[in-house]
């Protein structure tokens, strides 16, 4: 079973490049893809990666430049060695169970990319846990 949650993460300040919400309706016709920085997420066993806080998620036209930072955007994890978790002040995390691999999957939010027909852009982020 996969977990889906859209939601703006906690940010301490916005930063120039990064794209609100209410922006990605009219982006949209632009979008070719999305890259993510850091491209691997290790963490140890009980610790958490704040996603808002410590994964970027840039939104890039079909030739690759970047067009800004998403800040909204669609999460999936595939069951492992990982889990969602959701802190009410810093936002979505991945949090470590157990040593062993997940998948973190993010995408461009389903709502602002229509009227397009294709599929919004989608991205795959090992997650890669470790034992103390």
């Amino acid at each position: 079973m996969t977990s889906k949650i859209e939601r703006l993460g906690a940010l301490k300040e916005l930063a120039p490049g990064d794209l609100m919400p209410w922006q990605l309706g009219a982006l949209a016709p632009r979008v070719g893809g999305l890259t993510a920085t850091p491209a691997e997420l290790r963490i140890e066993v009980g610790d958490t990666v704040r996603l808002a806080a410590d994964l970027r998620v840039t939104v890039v036209d079909s030739a690759g430049n970047a067009l800004g930072r998403i800040l909204s955007y669609d999460v999936m994890l595939e069951p492992g060695a990982a889990a969602l978790a959701l802190d009410p002040v810093a936002g979505v995390a991945v949090a470590g169970m157990h040593p062993g691999e997940s998948e973190l999957r993010v995408a461009f939010p389903d709502e602002p990319w229509h009227p397009r027909t294709d599929a919004p852009p989608r991205l795959s982020i090992p997650v890669r846990v470790q034992a103390h």
